[in-house]
């Protein structure tokens, strides 16, 4: 539930509800299908919401803190702290959203997210993290009023309305519900999806989902929507839904979903985070959800698990103690919501026990055995061990016994204290302890046959440095180990080919990288029974020699953006910066993909997409173009260049090429004193070489030098052998001279 941020959500959306020119956005054909839920879930996801620090009652918090810079600074917080233990969504709640676009789908809040969410999840994506976001079901009704048309189709959001109209979410009637009857309705969904895969999004939470959310909105047919229009997309993107949806639906919601918010939310409304209070929820419900979770099946969330600092969380440290165990113990996705740069050190222990985490990652949710003030819950973990938790939820000290017999475990098994990392005393019957008020126990009862004669566990703590044309990674020890396998990866998600399949120690350097290149790396423990869990991919470049400073960008059409790692450009080139239609200040980032202070604002009437086929390099940048029909000028404007730019002066590289069919245009291109103008002919499309104004195939500009911090560049249509009037910008480069 977000109640109060979808306001915020809404007043936003209303505030900028002008249609902007976003143009149309599609990512690249996939080659199959998105995998099954089977595949995508294996395990419940761990990682780091914004909301409980968008919701909580304290000044510096709370309302307005939702920003870019908070979002990165929790990221980094995050890589640091928590991704070497297996945490890597970071997911950016209710508040993201500023206004739609002419089709009627939502877009970044650009004051906020100066770098849109695209930007935001190609710089997670480069360091092996994932990021999410936030949206609800229905048409927003002031949608409904200015009734743009569906991306794609000859309807418009007036025709895919409900009649008689009714809430299209637990909200309230501020959006409409859809009728999934009417044709257009699912290419609706679709759009949204295709935009949201186009922005390279790995999970999306819809809240508001009914039957729950303590509302009678059925919501199941929009649900269904989105889930079968994110597999359509190609990219593997988590659904999760919310919040307290129905149990009697089950089936429904694991058919069509990832996950499953089956309680409340944990937030307290006051200055502490959460509490005891909103703690006690989750005992009401879990026992009725335990055992319907699991692969195939998705994963019963509870919330953020938010007991990194005892303080602000409102929680004695038995009670955070507690709490861990028992989202461990449930497999319920465990991502936090705290500031991370007030952990205290007992929440950091919490949050990276690798015994504790292993236990929620095994995918094995719990049944309570026991139920009342004094909880024993147990699960059979496939190999001859079982988990069991003993829960004191009483306000005094009580004894709390797990008899063996009746948990249907042999007694006198191996014994281990999984907070402690202690093994206990064999026990004949029964293992008792008294718990204080709030308090838990984790044990882990028996031993596999031949424990050694197992794969080793995953290793945890990857790290990877730079050097020239080199990169070194080093991680921890893993039990059992004879030999580590190292594999590379221009992909975070896949692709992975192996560099070394017999590494002795914990340590490796890979020295056939290419220069400057960036790759994501994972190491494989083994030994002669087998092979562990992949780790984490952790991602690094090799630093440069002497490669020129150089900022690309691209403007996209039908959002056929380039990968980062992709080659393009007169000055060949990484690291291109994604620039879609009608942006109003894009950071840029260099060649090396350093944030390089610099911005770039334009105006024109759209981005479009010449036929040229679409493959890697040059061809997709120059694919795309931005453009403004008729005799109108087109203004775009790189200010705030560094010194490293300005000392020595730099070049400009324009890249121009419309595609033309079956006419003859020309167009000039001014910055300052400078002015060309280059005539695209008929049929003359960029086939893998740049070509200069004097030549027939004309397809860039130089303008050299230049030395201010900042320029503007015109485009301007001069003449056409038919009735449009065009001056295409496919891409830019700034490409410094010198030493500076």
């Amino acid at each position: 539930m977000r109640i109060s941020s979808f306001a915020l959500l809404l007043s936003s959306s209303i505030a900028m509800s002008v249609l902007t020119g976003i143009a149309a956005a599609a990512p690249k054909a996939p080659a199959k299908m998105q995998s099954s839920i089977d595949t995508l879930a294996r395990k419940p996801y761990m990682g780091w919401t914004t909301w409980n620090l968008q919701d909580v009652h304290l000044p510096q918090y709370n309302k307005g803190w939702l920003n870019e810079k908070h979002v990165r600074e929790q990221a980094d917080l995050m890589h640091r702290l928590l991704q070497p233990h297996g945490y890597n969504y970071v997911n950016i709640d209710s508040g993201w959203a500023g206004p739609y676009d002419k089709y009627g789908r939502p877009t970044p809040d650009l004051k906020k997210f100066p770098s849109g969410i695209k930007g935001l999840a190609r710089d997670f994506h480069k360091r092996g993290q994932k990021i999410g976001i936030y949206w609800i079901p229905g048409v927003q009704k002031i949608m409904y009023w200015q009734n743009p048309p569906i991306y794609g189709t000859k309807y418009h959001i007036r025709d895919i309305v409900a009649d008689p109209h009714v809430a299209g979410n637990a909200f309230g009637d501020w959006h409409m519900k859809i009728d999934f009857t009417k044709p257009g309705a699912q290419e609706f969904i679709d759009s949204i999806a295709r935009l949201f895969a186009s922005w390279d999004i790995d999970y999306l939470k819809i809240d508001g989902v009914g039957p729950g959310s303590d509302s009678e909105v059925d919501s199941r047919d929009n649900i269904k929507a989105y889930s079968n229009a994110l597999r359509k997309t190609g990219r593997p993107i988590w659904l999760e839904i919310s919040w307290r949806v129905d149990h009697d639906q089950v089936g429904f919601w694991q058919k069509y979903s990832q996950g499953r918010r089956v309680n409340d939310d944990v937030d307290s409304l006051t200055e502490h985070i959460t509490g005891w209070n909103q703690l006690m929820k989750r005992f009401q419900e879990a026992p009725l959800w335990s055992e319907d979770a699991g692969p195939g099946k998705g994963w019963n969330d509870f919330d953020s698990i938010c007991v990194g600092n005892g303080a602000m969380d409102g929680f004695t440290n038995d009670e955070r103690q507690l709490a861990m165990t028992f989202w461990a113990i449930n497999c319920s996705p465990l991502y936090n919501g705290d500031d991370l740069s007030k952990l205290d050190a007992f929440g950091l222990q919490l949050l990276t026990n690798h015994e504790v985490i292993a236990v929620d990652q095994g995918g094995r949710p719990a049944v309570q055995m026991i139920g009342g003030a004094h909880q024993v819950w147990r699960t059979d973990n496939g190999d001859d061990t079982y988990t069991v938790a003993l829960l004191n939820l009483g306000a005094e000290p009580a004894t709390v016994a797990a008899v063996w017999k009746f948990l249907g475990i042999k007694g006198n098994l191996p014994l281990r204290d999984l907070w402690a990392h202690q093994n206990l005393p064999l026990t004949a019957d029964k293992f008792q302890a008294t718990l204080a008020p709030h308090s838990a126990r984790l044990l882990r009862v028996g031993r596999p046959p031949a424990a050694a004669k197992r794969a080793p566990d995953a290793i945890f703590g990857l790290r990877a440095s730079s050097s020239e044309r080199a990169i070194k990674l080093t991680w921890n020890k893993s039990a059992r180990v004879s030999h580590y396998i190292v594999r590379r990866s221009r992909s975070a998600h896949s692709g992975f080919q192996t560099l070394s399949t017999h590494v002795a120690t914990n340590s490796y350097t890979d020295r056939t990288t290419a220069d400057g290149v960036p790759y994501y790396y994972q190491i494989v423990p083994s030994n002669a029974f087998g092979s562990g869990p992949a780790s984490q991919p952790v991602n690094s470049a090799p630093l440069r020699k002497a490669a020129p400073r150089v900022i690309s960008i691209d403007f996209v059409g039908d959002a056929i953006s380039m990968d980062q790692n992709e080659v393009a450009g007169l000055i060949p080139a990484i690291n291109w910066n994604t620039a879609p239609c009608r942006y109003g200040g894009l950071p840029l980032i260099d060649g090396a993909g350093n944030l390089s202070g610099a911005r770039v604002h334009y105006d024109a009437g759209g981005t479009y997409a010449t036929p040229i086929p679409d493959h890697d390099g040059g061809n997709r940048m120059m694919r795309g173009y931005l453009e403004t029909y008729a005799h109108d000028t087109t203004h775009i404007t790189v200010s705030n260049l560094p010194k490293s730019f300005t000392k020595y002066g730099y070049d400009v590289y324009l890249y121009c090429d419309g595609g033309n069919v079956g006419a003859t245009r020309v167009a000039k291109f001014t910055i300052g004193a400078q002015s060309v103008k280059v005539t695209d002919r008929a049929g003359s499309f960029y086939a893998g070489n740049y070509a200069p104004p004097s030549s027939p195939a004309a397809n860039y500009v130089k303008f050299a030098p230049l030395k201010a911090s900042s320029f503007t560049l015109l485009a301007t249509p001069v003449s056409s052998t038919d009735e449009n009037l065009r001056a295409p910008i496919n891409g830019i480069q700034i490409v410094a001279r010198g030493n500076g």
